[in-house]
């Protein structure tokens, strides 16, 4: 089943969402929020998933990689319902996401109220988009919150479908021995940050290190 989960997600290009009180706004040049009113304490994700109930009662504001919609509803013990909310999943910005293990790692228990007014702006967000997003955790269940999003947007930094391909071929090089394999997979590397000029500075430290391996391989310690 995570191999399979995997496999589609990997594949899944137009992940799109249905929402509510939940606000999309364009990232803008300057790289600022969408308005003070919006933002919330800053954290990172994965802090608030490994001590959820620190975090309650805050508006909290964190930067995450879009991955899909799903069906995780848990109705008998949170408020969230399918009548009236979506359900989406990300992952805690910096993953690795060209790692099998890495990417099963996603965190599903992001809501949305489905009569919003911005449907149709975040219908766009595709898997890997980066976000920042401002949520609330509205209950804690065995240990795992589960977060109403208040307001979203793409950053000014991004990740992307082209990074993530040539990470993924890269990765698939460089499983295999050899110098040739190797170079390709060093090319790769390579291209992963030579397509996103913009790209995140957590993602570009991600790819560097896994550059340097491949340079190791080939004898390059340089």
């Amino acid at each position: 089943m995570a191999a399979q989960r995997w496999v589609l997600g990997v594949g899944f290009l137009g992940a799109v969402l249905a929402v509510g009180t939940l606000r999309c706004v364009p990232a803008v040049a300057d790289g600022g929020w969408w308005s003070d009113l919006d933002k919330g304490q800053g954290v990172r994700l994965t802090d608030v998933l490994e001590s959820p109930e620190r975090h309650r009662g805050r508006a909290l504001t964190f930067t995450c990689v879009f991955h899909q919609q799903e069906r995780e509803f848990n109705p008998l013990r949170t408020r969230f319902n399918t009548e009236r909310y979506a359900n989406i999943s990300v992952w805690p910005d910096g993953t690795a996401l060209w790692k099998p293990a890495d990417f099963e790692r996603d965190f599903p228990f992001l809501y949305v109220a489905r009569n919003g007014p911005q449907r149709d702006e975040l219908l766009r967000f595709e898997t890997f988009t980066r976000l920042e997003v401002t949520a609330r955790i509205e209950a804690v269940v065995d240990g795992t919150p589960f977060l109403e999003v208040l307001a979203a947007r793409a950053t000014g930094h991004r990740l992307g479908r082209k990074v993530m391909d040539y990470m993924l071929r890269g990765e698939a090089y460089g499983r295999t021995a050899g110098a040739d394999t190797q170079t390709l997979a060093l090319e790769n590397f390579q291209a992963a940050l030579d397509v996103a000029p913009d790209l995140a500075p957590v993602y570009v430290t991600r790819i560097r290190e896994r550059l340097a391996e491949a340079l190791r391989n080939l004898g390059r310690d340089d």
